[in-house]
């Protein structure tokens, strides 16, 4: 009986913060006026059925119209949530107005000093830029992260051709453009393929196709590098051999990371020994792709400076014996653990 009556006192409180008497309460949800006053003396429920049309009308929701009592909890949230929808508008209508007096009043001075439009286009896509970065993201309900990426992409490679374009010279895009396009796979791919539906047997090589998309653009990259700068001969005899040379320790180290099946004390050693080979060998084999002198060996030195033929002993041995460690350790866990 209690609930009864405590139920029928919201009622009749939130008619009256509503500005409604019983009659327009009832005629609103097609009920008799005797219907909303045995609710109100706590003599019945209202039918299951207009439960909604009432909340609709006192502006309440049916938690509260359940348990008879304002949710202050939800109504806090509600409030944060509008606060911080009116902190969104400001800060983006805070840069609408920046960028538009920015581009207002270069575009005024440019014309004005020099009777034509020539830098208002650098500050037109550097603002292009700075756009999708700030203003974009809230414009979009859906693929937010991949069409401001897209967008930061495209208007950051038209503000690099309309720089080239305005300081003239050489023709010095083309190698930008192939290194912001290897520096975004690098940093950028994993995230995006992650994201993207890939037929299963694809999708569980997203490592080898982002390691794979990454060395094709870092070739690319030395390529157009030394043919725009006309030396295409180092870019064959000694760039391109380095390079190619350095490119399997990341191969591998992947290998050894996403497919070779085994505890991660067993893929550190592995990795770690990997590292001391490559940090023993790898001068030597420098030095024999530039100065193109016969290969061997090279000896152990206790010396940090490096020199032909010899390899500092501490940097080569270090990685050696933490990944043999590991590799211990790993035995040893398993050998008490049968």
């Amino acid at each position: 009986m209690e609930d009864k009556i405590a139920f029928g006192q919201f009622i009749r409180k939130k008619r009256k913060v509503s500005n409604l008497t019983q009659r327009e309460f009832a005629e609103k949800l097609y009920v008799t006026e005797s219907a909303v006053s045995k609710w109100e003396r706590g003599l019945s429920y209202p039918d299951i059925t207009i439960v909604r049309p009432i909340c609709t009308i006192l502006g309440i929701s049916e938690h509260e119209l359940i348990i008879a009592s304002d949710d202050k909890l939800q109504h806090q949230i509600e409030r944060q949530a509008k606060t911080l929808q009116n902190m969104q508008n400001t800060w983006k209508w805070f840069w609408y107005i920046l960028y538009g007096a920015g581009l207002l009043t270069c575009l005024i001075v440019n014309l004005a000093i020099e009777h034509t439009l020539s830098w208002f286009f650098l500050v037109l896509t550097s603002i292009a830029v700075a756009f999708t970065l700030t203003s974009l993201p809230h414009l979009l309900n859906k693929y937010k992260s991949i069409i401001t990426l897209v967008s930061f992409f495209i208007t950051l490679v038209i503000l690099l051709l309309v720089s080239n374009i305005y300081v003239g010279g050489n023709f010095w895009f083309i190698t930008a453009f192939a290194s912001i396009l290897f520096g975004f796979a690098v940093v950028f791919l994993p995230f995006v393929l992650k994201g993207v539906p890939l037929p299963q047997p694809i999708a569980r090589h997203k490592s080898l196709i982002c390691i794979g998309v990454d060395t094709i653009l870092l070739l690319n990259m030395l390529i157009v590098i030394f043919i725009q700068q006309g030396k295409v001969g180092i870019l064959i005899n000694k760039a391109m051999p380095i390079t190619i040379v350095c490119l399997p320790v990341a191969w591998i180290t992947l290998v050894i990371w996403r497919y070779i099946k085994a505890d991660a004390l067993v893929r550190t050693g592995l990795t770690l020994i990997l590292a001391s080979g490559y940090i023993y060998l790898i001068n030597e084999v420098v030095y024999t792709i530039l100065y193109k002198i016969p290969f061997r060996l090279p000896a152990l030195s206790t010396s940090f400076i490096s020199s032909p033929h010899t390899a500092n002993v501490f940097i080569v041995s270090v990685p050696l014996i933490l990944g043999l460690i590991s590799l211990c350790i790993e035995a040893f866990i398993k050998s008490r653990n049968k």
